[in-house]
């Protein structure tokens, strides 16, 4: 089967000089900073039967706009917001809930609405979700949990520790499924390496190198599937 992707990235960045005029309590508290605005632009076109079980090769595309706003008070609080509208094939477009956050002496506090990947609600439930990141050293640790708890809630959370010595980094990564997943990942620069198991039996090694801009990586798992990716990026261009 032929298949051919091309993507395109583009991102523009935009300083404010001038105090964007804000009803936030922390601008108050905190004092206020330079706005950090910023545009990004993906778009792909794929040629081929990519995620579908066709057996003919068709063309598709994809296109995905964000925008994101951050600000760093003068006490060191950072606050910011983002949003992301997508049109796939034909489609009018969604617009996203998007997340608002606020972080401070490595902890960080996120709200979103079905925004966050590590805990996925039915697309009518909108539940609001919040995601909770606290690091120090060489330890982190990530909570995400669904926090509308009304009759349609399902409950949802995700918990991740991290512990880094080193070029290594170890994950152990449970969630309200009761799985359990454990993660060991070396980075060396231009080489990395990784390997992950979990309580349902599944497995996968991997492993990448970096060279002239290129990024080349390999996997395999238990399901016996082998994937190669191939990335570089020139410019604004990747």
């Amino acid at each position: 089967i032929n298949r051919a992707r091309l993507t395109f990235w583009i991102t523009e960045g935009i300083t404010m000089k001038k105090l964007i005029l804000m009803t936030s309590a922390l601008t108050m508290i905190g004092g206020a900073a330079a706005a950090e605005i910023s545009f990004g632009a993906e778009t792909s076109l794929t040629y081929g039967n990519w995620d579908t079980a066709a057996a003919d090769a068709v063309f598709g595309h994809n296109t995905v706009l964000t925008a994101t706003f951050e600000e760093t008070t003068a006490s060191g609080v950072t606050y910011g917001a983002s949003m992301e509208l997508e049109a796939d094939d034909g489609d009018d477009g969604v617009v996203s809930h998007g997340t608002m956050y606020v972080a401070t002496n490595g902890l960080k506090l996120s709200f979103g609405v079905d925004a966050f990947e590590e805990i996925e609600d039915a697309a009518e439930d909108e539940a609001g979700d919040m995601k909770v990141e606290y690091a120090m050293g060489a330890v982190s640790v990530a909570l995400v949990a669904e926090v509308d708890l009304g009759a349609d809630s399902t409950n949802d959370w995700d918990l991740v520790l991290g512990y880094t010595a080193g070029a290594f980094t170890i994950g152990v990564e449970t969630d309200s499924s009761e799985l359990t997943e454990l993660n060991v990942d070396y980075d060396g620069g231009n080489f990395t390496a990784g390997v992950t198991f979990d309580t349902d039996d599944f497995w996968e090694v991997r492993a990448g190198t970096s060279f002239g801009g290129v990024n080349a990586g390999i996997s395999y798992d238990s399901d016996e599937l082998a994937e190669l990716s191939l990335d570089g990026t020139a410019g604004d261009v990747s």
